[in-house]
C-alpha cells in the first residue's frame, strides 16, 4: 500500500476507531463484550447497515406529529423546570390530565395519548392533588393516565429495562424529578448516562419524556446541572413568578420545532379545602388559567392585592407567617400550627388595647379564612404557601449530594407496601 493509499483510508481507519472506542465503552457501561448485541436487541455499532438518503427523500418523511401544537411532539426529550415552589409538579399532573383527554391545554391543540407519570417527589400529596384537580375542573381525572410510584434510578439499567417492558407503546412519559431520578448521583458528571437511558426509553416506546427538573442558584441561567441536558433536549419550558407571587407564567426558551422565547400563558392556583366543616381538614390546589378564571366571570385579581387588603386577625395571622418564614432556613418550607398560633396571640397581646384577649376561635378563623382565600394551605401540623409540597422541602442548589448516599430515593416507596 502507497502512502497516497493509506491517505486516502485514513479517515475511515480513525472513524472505525472511534466506533471501536464507544463501543467498548457502552459495553463497560453494560458488561457486555464490545462488538455483542446490547441489552435493547440493538445491534452492535459496527455490524449497523448505513441508509443514506437523498434530499427528495427527506423532503418526503412525515411531519413530526404534535402532542402540543408548537411545543412538544411525538418521540422527543422535553423539559420543565422552574424555582422550587413554582408549581411543577401541579403543572405536569394538569398537563398530564390534558393529554391523556387530548383536550387543549392553555389553547394549544392536544393529541390524545397513553401517558405514564414517574412521581419520584411528593407522592403522598398526590391523592389530595388529583382529588383538588378533579374538583377544579369538574370531571373525573382520566384513567389513561397511570402512575408509576416505585423508586428507580435513570442510571441503572436494569430499572431503564423495567420501564421499557412495563410502559405502553406511543406513551408520553413525564419523569418528575430529574434530581430524584438520578438516584443521589452528581448531576454533572453522570448527566451523559442519564441523557443516553432518557433516549433509550423513548426509542424503544417510541414515546416522548418530558422531564421535570430544578433551575440553578442563579435562576437567570435556566436549567440546574450540566449543559449537556439543555443541549439534548428539544424544548424547554420555564414556570416563573409573574407580576405578584401568586401569578406563574410559562415560558417557552428552546424549542426546535417551534417558536422560541413565549409566553405560553398564565395561571394561579386553586385551592381545594377538602373538609370545609373540619378545622383540621388538609387542602390541596390545582392549576387555573387566567383565562379561565375571566371566561369563568372570576376576577384574577393579583394576591398580593388580596393580601394588602387583609384585615384584623387575618392580615395579623398572615403577617406573622412571613416573619416566622423569613426567619428560619432557606430549606425550610413552612411553619407549624404551633408556632404560628403562639406569634399571633403574643402579636395580639402586644396589638390589643388594655385587658383585651382575642376571642377562643380568633386564630381558627382566621387561618380558615386565610386557606380559603389561597393564601395557605394545611397539611397535617404545617401551614406552607401554595406550590409547595410539604413532604419534600426544596432542594439545596449546591453542593451536589453527597456521593455513596441515596438521598435521590428519599420520599419514594414501594406500591406493594404504602398506599395514598
Amino acid at each position: 500500500m502507497t502512502a497516497e493509499d493509506l491517505t486516502a483510508v485514513a479517515p475511515a481507519l480513525d472513524n472505525a476507531s472511534r466506533v471501536a472506542e464507544l463501543e467498548a465503552a457502552v459495553a463497560k457501561q453494560e458488561g457486555t463484550e464490545p462488538g455483542t448485541t446490547t441489552g435493547g436487541g440493538t445491534p452492535p455499532l459496527t455490524s449497523r447497515q448505513r441508509v443514506l438518503l437523498t434530499a427528495k427523500d427527506i423532503k418526503g418523511m412525515p411531519d413530526p406529529k404534535w402532542i402540543i401544537r408548537s411545543i412538544l411532539s411525538e418521540n422527543t426529550l422535553g423539559c420543565l423546570f422552574g424555582a422550587p415552589g413554582t408549581a411543577k409538579s401541579l403543572t405536569l399532573l394538569d398537563l398530564a390530565a390534558h393529554i391523556a383527554e387530548g383536550t387543549p391545554w392553555f389553547g394549544l391543540t392536544v393529541s390524545q395519548s397513553p401517558v405514564v407519570y414517574l412521581s419520584l417527589e411528593g407522592q403522598a400529596r398526590l391523592k389530595g392533588r388529583i382529588h383538588a384537580w378533579e374538583a377544579v375542573n369538574g370531571r373525573d381525572f382520566p384513567a389513561n393516565v397511570q402512575f408509576d410510584l416505585e423508586c428507580l434510578s435513570m442510571l441503572e439499567k436494569g430499572d431503564v429495562d423495567a420501564m421499557i417492558a412495563a410502559y405502553p407503546r406511543d406513551a408520553v412519559i413525564f419523569i418528575d424529578t430529574v434530581a430524584r431520578s438520578l438516584g443521589g448521583a452528581d448531576e454533572n458528571k453522570d448527566m451523559g448516562r442519564f441523557v443516553a437511558n432518557c433516549d433509550r426509553l423513548r426509542e424503544a416506546v417510541s414515546g416522548t419524556v418530558l422531564l421535570c427538573h430544578h433551575c440553578g442558584k442563579d435562576e437567570s441561567k435556566g436549567m440546574r446541572g450540566h449543559t449537556a441536558l439543555l443541549g439534548a433536549v428539544n424544548v424547554t419550558i420555564e414556570i416563573k413568578r409573574g407580576q405578584d407571587k401568586a401569578q406563574r407564567v410559562l415560558h417557552v426558551h428552546k424549542n426546535n420545532f417551534g417558536p422560541e422565547e413565549w409566553d405560553i400563558g398564565t395561571f394561579r392556583l386553586e385551592t381545594v379545602v377538602f373538609e370545609p366543616d373540619n378545622p383540621e381538614s388538609d387542602t390541596s390546589c390545582a392549576i387555573v388559567p387566567e383565562e379561565t378564571l375571566a371566561a369563568q366571570g372570576h376576577d384574577p385579581t393579583p394576591k398580593e392585592t388580596m393580601i394588602h387588603g387583609l384585615r384584623g386577625n387575618q392580615s395579623m395571622v398572615y403577617d406573622c407567617y412571613l416573619k416566622i418564614l423569613q426567619d428560619k432556613p432557606k430549606s425550610a418550607y413552612g411553619v407549624t400550627k404551633q408556632e404560628l398560633k403562639d406569634a399571633f396571640y403574643s402579636e395580639y397581646k402586644a396589638n390589643a388595647q388594655a385587658g383585651k384577649s382575642p376571642s377562643r376561635t380568633a386564630f381558627y378563623d382566621a387561618h380558615t379564612a386565610l386557606i380559603g382565600k389561597g393564601l395557605l394551605m394545611k397539611h397535617g401540623e404545617v401551614f406552607f404557601l401554595p406550590g409547595v409540597t410539604p413532604e419534600t422541602p426544596p432542594l439545596p442548589e449546591d453542593p451536589q449530594p453527597e456521593q455513596g448516599k441515596l438521598t435521590g430515593q428519599e420520599g419514594c416507596f414501594s406500591q406493594s407496601a404504602h398506599s395514598v
